[in-house]
């Protein structure tokens, strides 16, 4: 009977076998992902990015001599420098647009104003609108705004009259 009340460890992990934990993704990785061709890998990396986006920001506003804040503000202005163009590129798939416009606004990319326009323009689901709306509102702009064109070329010059001679 004393034998049956001894606890023994359970044999299922080995803690010390790296395999069996599996390896951790880091935010290059979800950033490649984001503009992977898999739908489901291209949709988890958006929402990663948009939690460690998150994340970072609210860690970013504490202590500014803590480690954490330090550390916050770098992954912020990493992601402030990689995600821009990769949610540009990603933006043309509608299920990523969420995710891509709440995390482009958090971290305030208003280079990214026209492509937002641009995929508010061909939004088909209003839960797409909704989330381009709100970052567009976050970033200072009208979301009522007439698109921007991707490949906006100048407005033509009108011709100037020539004096008659």
């Amino acid at each position: 009977m004393a034998t049956a009340l001894v606890r023994s460890p359970a044999l299922a992990v080995d803690r010390q076998d790296p395999r069996a934990l599996g390896t951790m993704k880091t935010t290059s990785d979800y950033l490649v992902d984001l503009v992977g061709s898999e739908g489901p890998d291209r949709l988890f990396a958006a929402r990663v990015l948009r939690s460690r986006v998150k994340r970072a920001s609210t860690l970013a506003n504490g202590d500014p001599d803590s480690l954490t804040s330090m550390e916050a503000h770098a992954d912020l202005d990493e992601l402030a420098r990689e995600l821009p163009g990769r949610c540009a590129v990603a933006m043309t798939q509608e299920d990523v647009v969420p995710a891509c416009a709440d995390a482009l606004a958090r971290i305030g990319a208003t280079q990214s104003v026209p492509v937002l326009l641009d995929a508010r323009a061909h939004a088909t689901k209003k839960r797409t609108t909704k989330a381009i709306d709100k970052a567009l509102v976050t970033l200072g702009v009208d979301p009522t705004a007439a698109p921007v064109p991707s490949s906006a070329a100048p407005a033509p010059v009108a011709p100037t009259a020539e004096p008659a001679r």
